[in-house]
């Protein structure tokens, strides 16, 4: 009888320390002010833009972890942070045990290691152009076993008819003259608010021109898409009108971003 007892005693011991010990890890996380991680199921999405189109088709409550850039909506500031597409922590990732990981398309280092782990993932391509959003919505909604259709119906029609006038505009995207050529997704959004980019036939997606250059394509306005006011621009554009856009619209491939555009094309 006397062992029983030892025994019993012994192992609520046992059980005590480790509530305990679990009650002082929970409350250092807590201390810590990150949200505490879910484990088992559940979506990480690595890029601002999948995170918004989650939301956007209502799988925002199955989201565990999202990209340190992930503003939107503001759901995303309670979601735990995990790194983003290209400096990610796939053991950190593999211990989630997501049902799915969204990532870039060119986040290809990222793709092996997940593979590696077993862990499912889908890459999604990296947006060129406003129709990719459209695709990336259906491959998201298709991946979550959702119906995208009442999503896109509250968006701009796919190829609806771009301003047959437009304005031209130096897009600045970041100080010191950088900018955007007609390979990049900013440009293309802006087309469809009748924005015609003074670069459009550069074959390039965002590079630095020069003063000269800048001046000399004579553009109607300068559209500025970039977090930071002020910087360099050259004699030949001063006096221009001045529009700001927010970056973190206009420069995600997002359906937040298509029903901007659609709004800046009835204030140009």
């Amino acid at each position: 009888m006397k062992s029983y007892l030892k025994l019993f005693l012994f192992s609520l011991a046992a059980v005590l320390l480790l509530a305990a010990g679990i009650f002082v890890l929970r409350q250092k996380t807590a201390a810590a002010g990150a949200p505490a991680l879910p484990v088992g199921g559940g979506v990480v999405s690595l890029l601002p833009s999948n995170t918004e189109i989650l939301f956007e088709l209502g799988a925002g409550g199955r989201v565990i972890a999202v990209s340190n850039y992930c503003t939107w909506p503001e759901e995303v500031k309670n979601i735990a942070k995990i790194g983003d597409s290209f400096a990610a922590d796939s053991e950190a990732i593999y211990r989630l045990r997501p049902a799915m990981v969204y990532l870039s398309q060119t986040a290809e280092a990222l793709q092996m290691r997940l593979a590696g782990l077993g862990v499912p993932y889908t890459a999604v391509p990296d947006a060129l152009t406003a129709a990719d959003i459209y695709d990336n919505i259906a491959l998201i909604a298709a991946r979550e076993g959702l119906d995208a259709a009442p999503l896109l119906k509250n968006l701009p029609p796919r190829g609806a008819p771009k301003p047959a006038v437009k304005t031209r505009a130096f897009i600045e995207i970041d100080d010191d003259l950088w900018t955007t050529g007609g390979q990049s997704f900013v440009s293309d959004l802006l087309e469809y608010a009748g924005i015609e980019n003074i670069f459009k036939d550069t074959a390039a997606g965002y590079f630095q021109t020069s003063a000269e250059a800048a001046s000399a394509a004579r553009p109607d306005i300068i559209v500025s898409v970039k977090h930071r006011s002020g910087g360099y621009l050259p004699a030949g554009l001063h006096g221009l009108k001045v529009i700001r856009l927010d970056p973190d619209i206009f420069s995600r491939p997002t359906p937040r971003a298509l029903r901007a555009a659609a709004l800046l094309s009835a204030q140009i």
